[in-house]
């Protein structure tokens, strides 16, 4: 009987803290607060790191930092398991939020996505007066950004940074931001700091107003916390509108408008990543047009000036029908003319767009970037060859190169498959489908 009630309590605990599975501790040093996240002990034997865990840093004073795990043994290294936040002048929010992502197919399924809030910290008794300065595109006053991908059954945020008038432009204090989500994608909830005001969506649509900014202000985020419905599939096209609204007569720092266009990844935290938009062909007789999305990621403290990505093309797919249908310029990077066939492979290049030093890094330090700002993806488009029998396998190979043009080690995307033929059905078949227990996602 005592064996029985100690289990019950142990099981108790275990349940009132599968919340708390992390930890957060600080130090306050002159105008510095150092903030380290940990595993808590009880968890230690079901929970460890995972080289590139995606840590995000949400501080109450509107300042956000993004940091990827870097292991020796089971230990963090480096340092990236902590963060310091010099804080500015700041009211309302007091919780520091923090958000743990692991990097796709790792770990616990249960543990890919925990938020935890800590009020764990004590504020200089003086703030400074310096602030991380935030990546901005030149001459914008405002821009949209993610905090890491959108993935069926998780949540990411929408980021919306804004800054102070520059001399080409006028920011007026008036000024609005309208987005449009898509479909499945919900609103939870948002976190906004000092002057910003937040209109909850009237179904899919939803309003910001940018506050005043000031020499203790000279930029600021609101974040949308996003949920992606379980109803979208990997590869699907999403697409948020974003309009700048200001009182007439007003020349807002550009952009006028802004249109971020993703695809639906498996996991939130997935950044060297390859899709396709068609998972199955049952008839194979005739060729079929396919669409792939590769993606990858700069998590360095430098740009990247230059990128190769080879795709060695499985045998069912003709080469001859490769055609690049979406390179744009993006993040520092741009597509080059050079495009390089060698059997049935191919390797497209990708150098620094003019005037820009190149795909930022994550772990930059002399100027903060977020996920989105450190990915580059483009799509191509290619046909199946007729009368092919068997499933169709294919990933990409990226290289980076340093600033002395040399290789560093490659890596590979994820493996996207095409299945071959319809699948078989029946009748026992149907009725293990209509009973079988469906899949639970972490609830947001």
């Amino acid at each position: 009987m005592k064996q029985v009630f100690l289990m019950l309590v142990f099981t108790f605990i275990v349940l009132c803290k599968i919340n708390a599975q992390y930890s957060m501790n600080s130090t306050t040093t002159g105008s510095v607060v150092r903030c380290t996240i940990s595993i808590e002990q009880l968890f230690i034997n079901v929970l460890t790191w995972t080289e590139d865990d995606l840590i995000t840093w949400i501080f109450p004073d509107g300042q956000v930092v993004q940091k990827k795990i870097d292991l020796s043994g089971s230990a963090p290294t480096n340092g990236t398991d902590q963060v310091d936040w010099t804080p500015r002048p700041y009211i309302g929010n007091s919780e520091i939020i923090i958000n743990v992502t692991k990097k796709g197919g790792t770990g616990n399924p249960s543990f890919t996505q925990v938020e935890i809030k800590s009020s764990n910290f004590t504020l200089p008794t003086s703030f400074s007066t310096t602030q991380s300065d935030f990546s901005f595109e030149n001459n914008n006053f405002w821009q949209a950004n993610h905090t890491w991908d959108f993935a069926e059954g998780y949540y990411t945020y929408l980021m919306i940074s804004y800054k102070g008038a520059n001399p080409v432009c006028t920011h007026h204090s008036s000024a609005k931001i309208r987005i449009v989500l898509p479909p499945k994608i919900t609103y939870i909830g948002e976190y906004h700091f000092d002057n910003e005001s937040v209109t909850p969506p009237s179904s899919t649509v939803t309003t910001i107003e940018v506050g005043n900014l000031n020499s203790n202000r000279p930029y600021g985020h609101v974040l949308l916390k996003l949920f992606v419905s379980n109803d979208l599939n990997v590869g699907d096209p999403i697409s948020f509108q974003i309009n700048m609204i200001t009182p007439p007569g007003i020349t807002p720092c550009g952009p006028d408008s802004d249109n971020i266009t993703q695809a639906i990844k498996r996991d939130p935290h997935d950044p060297n990543h390859k899709t396709v938009d068609i998972k199955r062909i049952c008839n194979s007789k005739a060729s079929t047009k396919l669409r792939y999305r590769v993606q990858f990621h700069n998590d360095g403290k430098v740009p990247v000036k230059k990128v190769a990505v080879w795709d060695p093309l499985a045998n069912e797919l003709i080469p001859g029908s490769f055609q690049i249908v979406s390179a744009v310029p993006q993040n520092g990077l741009e597509k080059t003319t050079t495009l390089l066939s060698i059997g049935t492979s191919k390797t497209i290049e990708f150098i620094n767009s003019s005037s820009k030093a190149g795909l930022p890094g994550l772990a930059q330090t002399d100027v903060i970037h977020v996920y989105s700002q450190t990915i580059y993806a483009f799509e191509f488009e290619v046909l199946t060859r007729p009368n092919f029998n068997r499933d169709i396998h294919n990933y990409a190979v990226v290289t980076f190169y340093d600033n002395a043009g040399k290789p560093l080690a490659p890596i590979s995307t994820t493996v996207e498959t095409v299945y071959y033929g319809c699948p078989k059905t029946s009748f026992c078949k149907c009725l293990r489908s209509l009973f079988r227990p469906k899949k639970e996602r972490p609830k947001p």
